[in-house]
């Protein structure tokens, strides 16, 4: 799983990683842990990247949250959509490797 690299790297870098397993678990996720920092993708069951980003960033709980979008789907227009929305980055999973988006999230968190 695609996922597990990125934990994995992240962990490595002393980071405590909790994942969802759809859109829905991962807004019930953020509301009750309130955590530091998300990685989302655009592609998720039950409630795709877009909608639980617009969810998040209009909740008292979790809009201060920095939410870095890491996706297959590239292109400008979604990457104006998720900058809209009030993605702090927004990455194509293609260029970058796991240590690379590791630094992105350092540069949000410290």
């Amino acid at each position: 799983m695609i996922s597990a690299m990125y934990r994995i790297e992240l962990e490595k870098g002393g980071y405590r990683v909790t994942t969802a397993g759809n859109g829905e678990q991962g807004i019930n996720l953020a509301i009750d842990q309130v955590p530091d920092l998300i990685i989302l993708d655009i592609l998720m069951p039950n409630i795709d990247g877009f909608s639980v980003l617009q969810r998040l960033k209009s909740g008292q709980r979790t809009k201060k949250i920095p939410i870095i979008i890491l996706t297959n789907y590239g292109g400008d227009e979604n990457k104006m959509r998720a900058e809209r929305s009030g993605a702090a980055e927004f990455l194509v999973k293609a260029d970058y490797t796991p240590r690379e988006v590791q630094k992105i999230v350092d540069k949000h968190l410290k």
